[in-house]
């Protein structure tokens, strides 16, 4: 069975919408990572749109892209562009040719360009995006709890480049 997908912003998310993004998080972040933290963000959470993935009627995967999100690259460029934020999925059901252009396409509508950022904790998955998907690392940090963060942006494409 296929991936089905949909995107929403914040305040069109039914409740139980809501209910299965905050269980596919604490499943994916809390319970399989074995991070205990606050996972709620009301500043980011509630802004953007959500990207969710089914199969059947079970929600597999979930991205937000967060319109508050200001971060910046190594040479002081200020990015805003929607951030990828809270990917959660259930293992083995992520499939990057269907959401890579899927959140180019939210993006384009939330903002009228695919342009899109990230940051990742793992070198490897930065690698990962860099490789696979067209982004570039414009800046490499330290944040305040010591760990070393990528930020990517895949703003040097162009509007119609699919994975």
């Amino acid at each position: 069975m296929a991936l089905q997908y949909k995107a929403k912003p914040w305040s069109e998310l039914t409740t139980d919408e809501f209910y299965d993004i905050m269980q596919l998080r604490i499943q994916c972040f809390i319970v399989d990572l074995q991070t205990c933290y606050q996972d709620m963000e009301a500043y980011y959470d509630k802004c953007g749109w959500y990207m969710m993935y089914y199969k059947g009627n079970v929600m597999v995967g979930c991205n937000q892209l967060c319109t508050r999100k200001e971060l910046l690259g190594a040479d002081g460029t200020k990015y805003t562009y929607p951030a990828w934020r809270r990917q959660a999925w259930i293992p083995g059901h992520r499939d990057p040719s269907i959401e890579l252009p899927f959140s180019h396409a939210v993006a384009k509508q939330m903002t009228g360009k695919h342009y899109m950022m990230c940051e990742v904790l793992h070198k490897a998955y930065a690698d990962h995006i860099e490789r696979n998907a067209g982004y570039r690392v414009v800046n490499e940090y330290i944040d305040e709890h010591g760990r070393t963060n990528w930020l990517l942006v895949n703003d040097h494409i162009e509007d119609d480049w699919k994975p």
